[in-house]
């Protein structure tokens, strides 16, 4: 019978590590995070300009699969407190203003105890309105050898794999006036234009307003084509995918994946692979404008996509 180790939980600090540690750790493979294979870390210790009363994020990622996501990251040992808390929204606030490429940026807390900690409450409060990451530190020692990893506790709703792969619309009172309101003239003309060439195309769906950052398309009880709002006259889209490319994984999306990837490029628009985007369920990103809703090879992929869904 083979030797089964019993593992003892430790701390970071029982372990001899601190926040430095962490910092290069994740710097060396940032897929510990658990945020996808497709997160790069760009930046550590980032001091925003003098007189910007800045102070240094910790780490600084983006998200190569999704585009325009960035992460501001703040990490420390022990128990979550107020001034590692608040300032990790405080440089997430900052970023987000200053961010001249107008990226949506998500505040990330790293701590050894999060979830029961004082402050729990608030960040459970925080997360049903911004797109907050919190992610406790694990650490165990088996057999002398030490073992550390992050587990998620919040995530924000298009990270978190729902039951039947559905996107649930977060609770609100947001209706088609206000999406209008609060985006612009050209994504409005391209939303419009999208909706109508799909009606055209055949591919019946439901609008549903409610998410607070995207416009669901639903096909039944799912959301088949979440629509991400860009400032100029396009969308970010993801689908799920077709029937006919058979089982895929995170890390292999099948041939038919690079065929339709090369199709598209032709015409001048990337596909990517944002497997961490709702749990797998909808991982064909993509962003389109209106006048690529007319190429054969975005109807047939939106067509595959849409018959793939019961």
């Amino acid at each position: 019978m083979p030797s089964v180790m019993d593992p003892v939980p430790r701390t970071l600090s029982e372990l001899g590590l601190d926040e430095a540690w962490l910092e290069q750790w994740l710097q060396a493979d940032p897929k510990r995070l658990g945020l996808g294979s497709d997160v790069r870390i760009v930046r550590a210790q980032l001091t925003r300009p003098a007189g910007s009363a800045g102070g240094r994020l910790d780490l600084q990622a983006v998200d190569e699969a999704i585009e325009d996501r960035v992460y501001d990251i703040e990490l420390m040992r022990g128990e979550l407190d107020a001034d590692h808390g608040f300032r990790a929204l405080d440089y997430w606030a900052r970023e987000q203003a200053a961010d001249e490429q107008d990226r949506e940026h998500y505040p990330v807390i790293v701590a050894e105890r999060i979830k029961g900690s004082r402050y729990w409450l608030l960040l459970q409060t925080l997360a049903r309105s911004l797109a907050l990451v919190a992610l406790e530190v694990r650490c165990l020692e088996v057999d002398g050898k030490p073992a550390v990893w992050l587990e998620a506790v919040v995530l924000p709703e298009d990270l978190q794999q729902a039951p039947g792969g559905a996107l649930k619309p977060a609770p609100s009172n947001l209706i088609e006036a206000d999406w209008k309101a609060k985006t612009t003239t050209e994504f409005w003309s391209f939303l419009e234009k999208f909706r109508a060439a799909l009606t055209a195309q055949g591919l019946k769906h439901t609008t549903v307003w409610s998410a607070k950052s995207y416009v669901g398309l639903w096909k039944s009880s799912r959301c088949w084509c979440p629509i991400w709002p860009r400032k100029d006259a396009s969308g970010r889209i993801y689908l799920p995918v077709p029937a006919a490319w058979g089982d895929v994984s995170e890390n292999e999306p099948s041939a038919a994946f690079e065929e339709t990837k090369a199709a598209l490029a032709a015409v001048g628009i990337k596909l990517a692979w944002a497997w961490k985007y709702n749990g797998g369920f909808n991982p064909l990103a993509l962003t389109l404008e209106a006048e690529d809703l007319g190429r054969e090879c975005v109807r047939q992929l939106l067509e595959q996509t849409w018959n793939a869904l019961p």
